[in-house]
């Protein structure tokens, strides 16, 4: 995938967002843009924009503590990984499943970096964790630092399921809403940097030495190993070790009927005849 999309952020007090997977190289951009708070971004960076990439149910975790992605790893291992989700808030319900099992799906290596540059763009893109890491880096960004989070990317983990219903849960699973339908996998590191010097992925992963020699001050968090990212194969089966680690999920929501159930329910309707084009077919509508 090519090119580095830029999203939109709608005002703090509704960011529900979450962002989409951008290209090969460079810097990350938004998609679409909506006015921020001046009060806490304007004033501390100069910017009247929140950059945002992505959409609704494709939350980054590179957030996440070492444990939680651990329980997730596991979840996905044992069957379907069920959660609760809500836009801003993301729990896994570790005592909850559907059955069946993820798949790998390779890809040419891509990687990126996304610079955020303001306490709420660290929100916007971070739903999930952004706001405890705002309070602990929050300063460094006003002074002029930025959070940069460089990804390594070599496939998906993927399940058939595509509209899993109540009944298909088994185990305890009282307030489940969404289901795990794959993850983009790979490495990832995330640290302060600087607004005046943009790094490339490498420099990211290897937490950021400036140019005067010294490594920049800072949190900084990784989960798998670029250089074994290098040996990933499209055509393999599954990720090189120590390259498997979840970046970005994808959620679906688990429906209380089939769509099969409820368009047999449903008055027949006239279906237009389909028109796509010389070589295509048409599927699934």
């Amino acid at each position: 995938m090519l090119g580095s999309p830029r999203g939109v952020a709608t005002p703090l007090a509704a960011l529900a967002l979450t962002f989409a997977l951008a290209g090969c190289g460079g810097t990350a951009r938004a998609t679409r843009t909506a006015d921020a708070p001046r009060s806490e971004v304007a004033e501390a960076t100069g910017r009247t924009q929140v950059m945002v990439v992505e959409g609704p149910g494709r939350p980054l975790i590179v957030d996440w503590s070492s444990e939680q992605r651990l329980d997730l790893e596991v979840a996905m291992r044992e069957g379907v990984a069920v959660v609760r989700y809500t836009g801003d808030t993301l729990s896994l319900l570790s005592a909850c499943t559907i059955e069946g099992s993820y798949g790998f799906v390779g890809v040419t290596q891509k990687s990126e970096v996304v610079r955020l540059e303001s306490a709420a763009e660290v929100q916007a893109n971070l739903p999930l964790g952004g706001m405890g890491l705002s309070s602990t880096i929050g300063g460094n960004l006003v002074a002029g630092s930025t959070l940069d989070v460089a990804m390594v990317i070599v496939g998906k983990s993927r399940t058939t399921w595509a509209t899993p219903t109540t009944g298909d849960l088994s185990g305890v699973c009282a307030g489940a809403t969404h289901f795990v339908r794959g993850a983009i996998v790979g490495a990832f590191a995330l640290s302060v940097g600087e607004t005046s010097q943009a790094r490339t992925a490498v420099e990211v992963f290897d937490q950021g030495v400036n140019a005067s020699g010294g490594t920049l001050s800072g949190l900084q968090r990784r989960d798998g190993d670029m250089a074994a990212c290098a040996q990933a194969d499209p055509d393999a089966e599954r990720p090189p070790k120590q390259c498997g680690a979840l970046i970005r999920l994808e959620l679906l929501p688990i429906v209380a009927v089939a769509p099969e159930a409820a368009t047999a329910a449903a008055p027949p309707q006239e279906v237009p005849a389909a028109n796509c084009g010389r070589g295509y077919v048409e599927v699934d509508g």
